[in-house]
């Protein structure tokens, strides 16, 4: 067998074996974006003398494309190598670890989209690092990089609403079902042995009364029966924190506590409007499902089973 600059070639009969391939140099290169060391190895090309794509391809992030001569390409060619550069250094950067890196892509976007703080990424990453490989279940990228921001977020006391992490999935173009991250959330947890406590009304109450007071129609009713709206914000926080110290375990259990927290402020309410004389609510319980951002058939359920018994003990 004789080696030639582009071939293997037999001694005997001159009949052309395989094409001769030679290693391409490698660098290491860290970005502010990049998880660790990015070691971007060209890989193995055809000889430069055979003139094949590799020559064009270059360096990851190096955009000065040239042919195997060193001499820069034409503009009707730099387009056509340019989008081959950049799925090359895609792959390049992600090799071997392509399905983390299309999530802590996706969790970028979803943690601008919801404007997390920088501590809920971090700790997203973390738990996704530690469980991608290890769940027993395959679940799809972006089911499970969400259940990773909703455990992050409640390991951090954030307190994410499920209902706005699903909704920023959607305008990312991501059909996620509730009960799919739930499933995933659980396994996560289970894998990991993650130690997470089960939320509470009372951490709820402060966002439903802040999302009440700042409703326009609330405002211009409490305007025309002039009453004051820091007086009723500070009635309706107290009257609320009293409602939910009298509720027990099982009137809790199986409840959402964000909804049963909107329940909690429609109910102090009521009690305002009667201390004033009025039969009816000051904010209807149609205000405050739109200003909570909740279905009002199911604020209403939670208030006539829950907290209306608590109202007239009251």
């Amino acid at each position: 067998m004789i080696e030639t600059t582009t071939h293997f070639v037999c001694s005997s009969c001159g009949l052309e074996g395989n094409q001769k391939f030679v290693s391409g140099p490698y660098t290491s290169i860290e970005t502010s974006t990049s998880f660790g060391n990015q070691f971007v190895d060209i890989g193995n090309k055809p000889s430069l003398s055979n003139g094949g794509k590799g020559s064009f391809i270059d360096f990851y992030g190096s955009w000065k494309l040239s042919d195997y001569t060193g001499n820069s390409i034409n503009q009707g060619k730099f387009y056509r190598y340019a989008r081959l550069k950049k799925i090359n250094d895609y792959y390049s950067q992600s090799s071997g670890q392509i399905k983390l890196y299309r999530a802590l892509q996706l969790l970028n976007k979803i943690h601008g989209v919801l404007d997390l703080p920088e501590s809920i990424k971090d700790e997203t990453s973390i738990l996704y690092r530690n469980c991608y490989l290890k769940l027993p279940t395959q679940f799809k990228i972006p089911v499970s990089i969400s259940a990773c921001i909703y455990l992050a977020s409640r390991m951090l006391n954030y307190n994410l609403l499920l209902k706005d992490l699903i909704d920023s999935c959607d305008k990312l173009g991501l059909n996620i079902k509730g009960k799919h991250l739930i499933t995933a959330a659980s396994e996560i947890k289970n894998t990991l042995k993650l130690q997470i406590r089960a939320t509470r009304p009372e951490e709820y109450l402060e966002k439903t009364i802040i999302s009440l007071v700042n409703n326009q129609e609330l405002i211009q009713k409490l305007k025309t029966n002039f009453i004051g709206i820091n007086e009723y914000t500070i009635e309706l926080r107290q009257f609320s924190i009293k409602i939910l110290s009298m509720l027990g375990h099982s009137l809790r259990g199986g409840r959402n506590p964000y909804i049963l927290a909107a329940a909690t402020v429609a109910g102090s309410d009521m009690i305002i409007s009667k201390k004033l004389g009025k039969k009816r609510g000051i904010a209807t319980q149609k205000v405050v499902a739109e200003s909570c951002n909740i279905p009002e058939y199911t604020l209403r359920e939670h208030y006539i089973k829950i907290i209306k018994p608590i109202i007239n003990k009251l």
